[in-house]
């Protein structure tokens, strides 16, 4: 079987959260980088809460990356720092939800990347998922 690996960055990695979550082995590994979570209020959190009444596995390894300024901090002076969305928190948040329920095929990690915004932590992420799942050559 040949490996797939799905990598998406901001709504392209909250389309890899909805593909993770709806046909899970369609890849073998995800790199979701700076997943817009937050869309639709949040419409993610409540699909990974569905798929967890109605399945006991979850067959993916899945990476998920965002950047250090991906968070809100409003009396910063760094105007790097998002302004409305806390994307660093929601990140870790869906990892959490995702660990708790157990899934025992599941491998799920985080990171959060040094001195990156929303912008620059595509490429960044993009090499660190890409080294994750294939190795270091």
């Amino acid at each position: 079987m040949k490996r797939k690996v799905f990598a998406g960055h901001s709504y392209g990695a909250l389309f890899g959260v909805h593909v993770l979550l709806t046909s899970p082995t369609m890849f073998n590994e995800y790199i979701l980088s700076s997943a817009s979570l937050w869309f639709d209020k949040r419409v993610m959190f409540d699909a990974e809460r569905r798929y967890a009444a109605l399945h006991i596995d979850l067959p993916a390894k899945v990476l998920l990356l965002t950047g250090t300024y991906e968070t809100v901090k409003p009396n910063a002076k760094n105007r790097r720092f998002n302004k409305n969305n806390d994307m660093v928190n929601e990140m870790k948040l869906v990892e959490r939800q995702m660990k708790s329920h157990r899934y025992p095929s599941l491998a799920i990690q985080s990171a959060v990347i040094a001195d990156e915004d929303h912008l620059t932590v595509a490429p960044a992420a993009l090499t660190r998922g890409l080294l994750w799942a294939f190795g270091n050559p």
